[in-house]
């Protein structure tokens, strides 16, 4: 049932992976915060550490995934034996969540990131990040 989840979850997110984030916000280092604002939009949070700097994106939905599996039927018909194969069709609430956070220095520059979180809550910012730099 789970791989069956995870196969409809792909499916929706089509050809985002994690690699594309950190790709993408790895191309942030040593920019100025605002090209990250460009990228992503405005931050959900910010705070301060010592000389540090940490702005934080994130977000939170609830969906409902499809799963499907195969049920084999067996009877009888009078004398004669059958079997079939059906699909039975399911549903289970899912939390789709991500968060990332962008440290930098005093002066705005982009030091250090990290995020968290599955495909269906990040893809929308990796896409923010590959649309930001194929421009």
């Amino acid at each position: 049932m789970k791989k069956a989840i995870l196969y409809g979850v792909l499916m929706l997110t089509g050809c985002a992976t994690f690699g594309q984030m950190d790709e993408g916000l790895n191309a942030l280092k040593g920019k100025d915060k605002s090209v990250a604002f460009e990228a992503l939009g405005y931050p959900t949070q910010e705070q301060q550490f010592d000389d540090t700097k940490v702005y934080t994106w994130a977000n939170k939905t609830n969906g409902v995934a499809m799963y499907s599996t195969p049920q084999t039927t067996f009877g009888t018909v009078g004398n004669t034996s059958f079997y079939g194969t059906t699909t039975e069709t399911g549903y289970v609430p899912v939390e789709y969540a991500c968060k990332i956070q962008i440290a930098t220095d005093m002066k705005g520059t982009i030091k250090n990131y990290n995020y968290d979180g599955n495909m269906g809550g990040c893809e929308g910012y990796i896409r923010r990040l590959n649309n930001y730099f194929k421009k």
